[in-house]
């Protein structure tokens, strides 16, 4: 298909979504309220976002009854991950697992546009923090692949499409191509970390070498549990000649200090 081709799909379906706005208006996914995508603006507030203090850097947050937290986890100093450094927007629990849940499980890919402004705005606040690379400078924007066989079954490429959107809003390019998943690995849920590990391992692969090579690349996902997928992701990019790898997940698993990890919830099923 050819480029005017490629456009004039999408804005046929640009439209086709502005005309089922009107028809069906954007809910908020918690309370109902019409008129937000999402999360409305009184349920993001509920939202436990990951506020410092946390490891410089894979992103786990620290327990602010703490005094004076180390600058690394326990993790980190003893076994660095092949990433350069790692961020979420919030726990992955409450409101916004539920969003997260719905969009990943249950095919919502209008989802997509707020949770990619969810990230993008955390990007926009990293530029101040003491990260290596601000996170504007990348050269481009990567999503960590979904198997084939994963994608046809569930239909689309949860962090592809966030990583689509993200690219836009940063103005940025976004390499969708260049790294696959050859391996049909198992889904992660369940897995303790050990069987995470062994279960992504050497899972990704890069085709587009020349492409990425001394590149600076910022990694999508949509949650960081063990961070087991983003490393292997990670680690396949640096071999590949990348020079530095970030990676933004929307959520990620709650530290075992925080409240939220002992609240049971339901599981996350994909039907």
């Amino acid at each position: 298909m050819d480029c005017e081709g490629a456009c004039r799909i999408m804005r046929i379906g640009k439209a086709v979504r502005e005309i089922l706005d009107l028809v069906f208006p954007p809910a908020c996914e918690v309370c109902g309220e019409v008129g937000e995508l999402g999360l409305c603006s009184k349920c993001i507030q509920q939202v436990l976002l990951v506020e410092e203090p946390y490891c410089a850097h894979c992103g786990t947050p620290f327990d602010p009854n703490v005094a004076q937290p180390p600058p690394l986890c326990e993790s980190c100093r003893s076994n660095a991950p092949s990433f350069d450094g790692a961020r979420a927007v919030g726990l992955h629990t409450g409101h916004l697992r539920k969003v997260i849940i719905t969009y990943k499980f249950r095919g919502r890919t209008s989802l997509a546009l707020f949770l990619a402004r969810l990230l993008a705005e955390r990007v926009v606040a990293e530029a101040d923090k003491s990260w290596p690379l601000p996170l504007g400078d990348v050269d481009a924007v990567v999503p960590v692949p979904l198997h084939p066989d994963r994608k046809r079954w569930r239909g689309f490429d949860q962090a592809g499409l966030l990583a689509h959107h993200l690219g836009e809003a940063m103005e940025k390019a976004v390499w969708a191509e260049c790294m696959v998943r050859h391996k049909p690995t198992l889904p992660q849920i369940g897995l303790t970390p050990r069987q995470r590990r062994e279960n992504v391992k050497n899972a990704f692969s890069v085709d587009e070498k020349d492409r990425i090579r001394d590149k600076r690349l910022l990694l999508v996902d949509d949650v960081y549990t063990t961070g087991a997928t983003g490393m292997d992701a990670a680690r396949a990019l640096k071999a590949a000649g990348a020079a530095e790898v970030y990676l933004m997940t929307v959520s990620r698993a709650a530290p075992a200090w925080h409240p939220a990890s002992q609240v049971t919830e339901p599981p996350e099923v994909e039907y």
